[in-house]
């Protein structure tokens, strides 16, 4: 599509590509389908939109921000896996899920997905879990040893991923 010079790009939430990554949508798409979706195996169940990290043995396991679970995050669960399934997971770029399956892995309250703009950090509270930007003071991940940025909110239901490991302040 042409646009007129010095024109604003319309936003389009829609889209095959944005950011320069194919966006995965796991209701239309396949594992494997693009260089930043990777696949392994699952070391216990994990829940779609959940950050992961390689486990000892190969597989991968839900990643959690505390000093007994590693977070050392290789990208976000692209389908929910039981344990020694195949998992698929979106290592960098787009992201698309349902509001109901960011609102599983949301700390605390959450409804209606992400928050557009809103930064996500894991989780030290719950294995696989994010943190918006908002509650990561007071969730202790103040602490820069534990702080991972795991991406960014595009709009309700498409996040940037985008791991930082650790984040220093």
């Amino acid at each position: 599509m042409a646009t007129p010079q010095g024109a604003a790009l319309p936003i389009i939430l829609d889209l095959t590509v944005k950011g320069g990554k194919r966006v995965f949508n796991p209701a239309t798409d396949t594992l494997g389908a693009g260089d930043n979706i990777k696949q392994s195996v699952a070391s216990g169940a994990i829940t779609i939109g959940s950050p992961v990290y390689p486990d000892s043995d190969g597989t991968v396991a839900m990643g959690q921000a505390n000093a007994s679970n590693p977070s050392c995050i290789v990208g976000i669960a692209c389908n929910a896996a039981a344990d020694a399934a195949p998992v698929g997971f979106v290592t960098t770029g787009p992201l698309e899920l349902t509001t109901v399956q960011w609102d599983a892995v949301i700390d605390g309250v959450a409804t209606g997905g992400l928050t557009p703009g809103e930064v996500y950090y894991l989780s030290d509270a719950n294995a696989g879990g994010l943190i918006p930007s908002a509650d990561a003071a007071a969730s202790g991940l103040a602490n820069p040893d534990n702080l991972v940025v795991v991406g960014r909110a595009v709009t309700s239901t498409c996040m940037i991923v985008d791991v930082i490991d650790p984040l220093p302040l």
